[in-house]
């Protein structure tokens, strides 16, 4: 079953039923660290600075996952997510029209 089917079997989905709301809230902040790193274009080494100065501003991000390893993991599971939700209107869509920059 894919994730565009049934968003509830996505692996973000399912690990929130498991966890407790603290654990969510940690998890939560640092998958938007990891997305923030992509987006930026920065280093997957920066990921650990950035979890350092989260919890040098005070906020509890835990002591799990705060490796550039967990950011690897934390933005493959973003990826999944995202090209499940495009690759589904893709495939319902009656044209499709591809524009390329070569500079």
């Amino acid at each position: 079953m894919r994730v565009a089917d049934d968003p509830s079997a996505g692996p973000l989905h399912v690990w929130t039923q498991r966890a407790n709301n603290d654990k969510i809230q940690r998890v939560e902040k640092l998958i938007n660290t990891a997305y923030h790193i992509v987006k930026s274009e920065l280093p997957f080494t920066s990921y650990e600075r950035t979890v350092a100065l989260l919890k040098k501003k005070g906020e509890d991000v835990g002591s799990q996952y705060t490796t550039d390893v967990a950011c690897r993991r934390f933005v493959d599971v973003i990826f999944s997510e995202l090209w499940e939700g495009c690759a589904a209107e893709i495939k319902a869509a009656h044209f499709l029209s591809v524009l390329s920059d070569f500079n």
